[in-house]
């Protein structure tokens, strides 16, 4: 077989690793999460200052439901975001730590984005 032929067949592999590599990195949420930072910052502060938030997108990120407790403010995103029966959100805690591991059972699925912001998945929703 012709050396075109065996990179050809060898290409859709290595793009079907390349696209799985890239899910379970969570780099598409991270990209999204950095290109909507000033926007869920805003809505975060609207929610803090007890203006109701409205599910929808909220940047690149849809936002299923928005609620401030403890004075962190937690943005409950679709659970299939990464594949799991529960949900993910948002946690954010203007310069300072959102407070996830009080409830962490499975600390690698929770990704700390800085600044105050802290990414989850889980099989139940903290808070």
């Amino acid at each position: 077989m012709p050396r075109a032929a065996w990179a050809r067949w060898l290409g859709i592999p290595a793009l079907v690793l390349l696209t799985w590599g890239l899910v379970q990195s969570d780099l598409p949420m991270a990209v999204r999460f950095e290109l909507s930072r000033s926007q869920l910052e805003q809505a975060a502060a609207r929610a803090e200052r007890g203006m109701q938030a409205e599910a929808g997108w909220v940047g690149l990120i849809r936002v299923e439901a928005v609620r401030v407790t403890n004075g962190t403010t937690v943005f409950v995103l679709n659970g299939n975001e990464r594949g799991v029966s529960g949900g993910c959100g948002l946690a954010y805690a203007a310069g300072r730590d959102p407070g996830l591991g009080s409830w962490r059972v499975q600390p690698w699925l929770v990704t700390d984005y800085g600044h105050g912001w802290q990414y989850w998945c889980n099989d139940v929703p903290p808070m």
